[in-house]
C-alpha cells in the first residue's frame, strides 16, 4: 500500500478546512469517481427490469424530445474543472501543514 503525505489547509484556530492534492491526484479521483457513477447507473438500469434499447435508438428518442422541447435541447448542463484554485480574501490567512 502506497503511503501519501496528507496535506491540509487549517485555519487560524488550527482547524482543518482544506486538503491539498497533486493534481494527478486529483484527476485520478475525477476520473474513478465518474467511472463509479457509471457503474451505479449500470448498476440501477439492471435492477429497474426495464428492456434495454439499442444506443442508436435512444439517442434518436433523446434527440426527437429535444426537438419538442421549449429551448430545442433536452441536454442538461453539467459543470467543468477549469482548472484554477481559488484564492482567499483579503485578510485571510492559510497555514499549510503536513499531518
Amino acid at each position: 500500500m502506497e503511503h501519501r503525505a496528507e496535506r491540509f489547509v487549517v485555519d487560524e484556530a488550527g482547524n482543518r478546512v482544506g486538503v491539498l492534492l497533486d493534481i494527478a491526484e486529483y484527476q485520478t479521483m475525477l476520473e474513478q469517481l465518474e467511472e463509479l457513477k457509471s457503474i451505479r447507473a449500470y448498476d440501477l438500469a439492471k435492477a429497474s427490469g426495464e428492456t434495454a434499447i439499442p444506443f442508436e435508438k435512444a439517442i434518436q428518442e433523446i434527440e426527437r424530445e429535444g426537438e419538442r422541447s421549449p429551448g430545442g435541447s433536452s441536454t442538461g448542463s453539467r459543470p467543468t474543472s477549469s482548472g484554477r484554485g481559488t484564492t482567499p480574501s483579503c485578510g485571510s490567512r492559510i497555514d499549510l501543514h503536513s499531518g
